[in-house]
This record gives C-alpha cells, structure tokens and sequence, in this order.
C-alpha cells in the first residue's frame, strides 16, 4: 500500500473519511470474487463496525468459494442503488420502472447478484450459521442485523 504525504492527498483522505461516515445516499459493502462473477454478501455500510476487518474476511471467502483464482478476482466496494443510477441516466439511458427496481433490489453479478436489505445478505454458499458468526466477527457488525 502507497501512503500520500502531499497536503492535496491529506485533504483528499479527509474529505473521503467524512463521505464514508455521512454519506449522502446509502451504501452497502460488496463483497464479491471471481471478478464478480460470485457476489460472496452485501451488508449496509453504517452496519459495518469500526473494528471491521474486510480485506480478511474477502481472503476466507475467497479461499473458500474459488481458491483455485489464489486471491485474484477478488474485491469489496461500496454499492449504491442511487448513486448507480444517477450513472445509469447521466450516460443518456431511459430509466423505466423495471429498470429502477432492478438497481434497488440488488447488486449485478453472476450467479445470480447479491440482494440488498437492511441487514447481512450472504451468499447462499455463506449462509450457514458457523460462516454468519465468522462473518458478523469479522464485519464487527452488532444489534442482530
């Protein structure tokens, strides 16, 4: 990992700090392999504790789910349906009903994309009780969600 110094970085870094902790639209957490083609879970980002450890949890559920990549094609993001589809419209694209229900249900990707909700949505390989424990540990995610 590169560490900026430069004045512009620092207050680059400040004002993302305090986008991901007030963002203006709500996002989830993505996490996915297979260069997307497995969406592994979605959980909304103010869900996320602050002792999260993402990057480990995306090696577990990558070793898991496609070990045979060795931690290639895998990532997390932060995904937000109104921020996708303000995308979507300013590319000149005709939003329809259908269109905008598929950008708020859920997140593209093969093997069927990810749900979003206001609590853990897991792969259905992920879903067992043992991995959703490791995973709420891992996420530092409290209260149940």
């Amino acid at each position: 990992m590169t560490m900026m110094t430069t004045e512009s970085a620092v207050h680059d870094r400040e004002k993302m700090v305090q986008f991901i902790e007030n963002p203006s639209w709500p996002y989830w957490l993505v996490l996915e392999g297979d260069w997307g083609g497995q969406i592994y879970l979605t959980v909304p980002w103010s869900q996320v504790g602050p002792k999260a450890r993402i990057e480990q949890l995306l090696e577990e559920l990558d070793k898991k789910a496609w070990d045979c990549n060795r931690g290639e094609g895998a990532s997390f993001r932060l995904y937000s349906p109104e921020a996708a589809l303000a995308q979507f419209v300013s590319e000149g694209n005709e939003l329809d009903e259908l269109t905008e229900i598929e950008f708020r249900s859920g997140v593209p990707g093969g093997m069927g994309g990810g749900e979003l909700h206001d609590h853990l949505w897991t792969h259905g390989e992920f879903d067992s009780p043992a991995w959703i424990v490791k995973i709420r540990e891992y996420l530092d995610i409290q209260n149940g969600s």
